[in-house]
């Protein structure tokens, strides 16, 4: 038996347990080397983001404000109730003659404190009603007919007008838009001082929503309508007498358009009956 080999073979075990163990303090020690590296190359956070512990919402509001100008340095607001916010500006020593109500002003132009979506402006007038009395009246630039619902106890929501068309239909009726259409068109002739007979502002607007909708008095509008003749009538002529010709449409005469075309009596008015003469 050779001892001498055994002893040689555990010496060298011995041997390679502490190369062994250097490779893991090698390998640990880069590994702590790898992690301060990284800490290294992380960007340090501005000292406004330490200060501003805001969500992610409210830190993207505040970086929109700070980059509508370079003379703004800090901005903060009220986030929990909204009622305030501070802005701080640097404006240079030199410039002796400075203009810092304009820039304020051009700067809160921009700013939108609170915003109702479809209107831009609003606007309160004084109206003197027909007993002598003033009341004051909202007028808007733009529309949103829900949201104005939603102040019912400041506004009288019995009163709410729009000269929208297609809103009021859409909310109140096709009964609302037909008197919609005859206050605007009486309002565009009162301008010029002229006077139009009521009846002749209801027979144009109830032909505009007579079919449930609103639509057009043109050439488009009258495309539904179902008598030819009363078609080439009103506009674009042969376009319409094309279009009948190639579908084979015909008219039964009832309209009073078609029934002046070929001359026949109107069946409205004294048109509607006919005399007769006892011949005894």
């Amino acid at each position: 038996v050779d001892y001498e080999s055994e002893e040689g073979e555990g010496a060298s075990d011995q041997e390679q347990e502490p190369e062994a163990e250097d490779r893991q303090e090698d390998a640990s020690s880069q590994e702590i080397s790898g992690e301060g590296s990284n800490e290294n190359l992380s960007v340090p956070q501005t000292s406004k983001e330490t200060e501003l512990e805001e969500t992610s919402q409210d830190w993207a509001r505040i970086k929109t404000v700070l980059g509508l100008s370079q003379s703004i340095e800090g901005y903060t607001f009220d986030s929990k109730d909204g009622l305030w916010c501070e802005l701080t500006m640097a404006l240079p020593l030199t410039k002796m003659h400075f203009d810092l109500t304009s820039l304020v002003v051009k700067h809160a132009e921009k700013s939108i404190i609170m915003e109702t979506v479809g209107i831009t402006r609003c606007l309160l007038n004084d109206v003197t009603k027909k007993d002598g009395k003033k009341e004051t009246v909202l007028n808007t630039e733009g529309i949103n007919m829900h949201e104005l619902f939603n102040h019912g106890c400041s506004l009288d929501l019995n009163r709410l007008y729009c000269n929208d068309v297609h809103s009021m239909a859409n909310i109140y009726g096709i009964e609302a838009a037909v008197r919609v259409i005859e206050k605007e068109i009486k309002d565009v002739f009162a301008v010029y001082g002229i006077e139009v007979d009521p009846r002749h502002l209801s027979l144009v607007a109830d032909y505009m929503c007579f079919e449930g909708m609103y639509k057009p008095l043109n050439r488009f509008g009258i495309q539904s309508n179902t008598s030819p003749l009363q078609q080439m009538s009103f506009e674009t002529t042969f376009k319409f007498l094309k279009q009948a010709t190639i579908l084979g449409a015909h008219d039964k005469l009832q309209s009073p358009s078609a029934c002046l075309v070929v001359g026949k009596v109107v069946k409205g008015g004294t048109g509607l009956f006919d005399l007769k003469q006892p011949l005894k």
